[in-house]
């Protein structure tokens, strides 16, 4: 019972802080439109991560299972930094990103691998409306310019045939 209300009084102190920090800007600037579209008006926070294969490990599906879950861990990171829970630092030519919250009900939309071997995972949760700050859609960083292999959507169980596709496995 105490470790939850902890977890509630952290909750509650980081959507303030994000209602704060969004109180300044104007949502007049966007069109009606793109303000229907906002998380502030739906309650809903969509974030996007993105994960590369890692030099080295055991295998060719390791490497691949590693990218898919380094960019569903980014894209959490992303949508806590999105309500203020964290702070980006860059000191000497280095970035640190550290975050600092709890986040629940996250859901794993839909996950898309490349052929370059890089996975791109979108997440989206349910927030009260009035702790999201409103800003403009993200553009895409891919610019478009690399060719998509594969789309997963949702986040629950795949067949054993799916994976083995995903991973290059074909066949047992």
């Amino acid at each position: 019972m105490q470790r939850t209300a902890g977890y509630s009084v952290m909750l509650a102190a980081a959507f303030a802080a994000a209602s704060a920090a969004g109180a300044g800007r104007a949502p007049s600037a966007f069109s009606a439109a793109e303000a229907a579209m906002t998380p502030a008006a739906t309650g809903r926070v969509r974030a996007t991560g993105r994960g590369r294969l890692p030099r080295r490990a055991g295998s060719e599906a390791q490497r691949r299972l590693m990218a898919r879950r380094a960019a569903v861990v980014e894209a959490y990171k992303n949508a806590a930094m999105r309500l203020g829970m964290g702070r980006s630092v860059v000191s000497a030519g280095t970035g640190t990103e550290t975050v600092h919250g709890f986040i629940r009900g996250v859901e794993l939309i839909e996950t898309r691998y490349y052929r370059d071997g890089g996975v791109e995972a979108e997440v989206e949760f349910t927030v009260p409306a009035e702790a999201v700050p409103v800003a403009p859609p993200a553009e895409d960083p891919r610019g478009g310019e690399e060719e998509l292999l594969m789309v997963e959507k949702g986040g629950g169980p795949m067949p054993e045939e799916e994976w083995r596709e995903i991973l290059g496995g074909g066949g047992r």
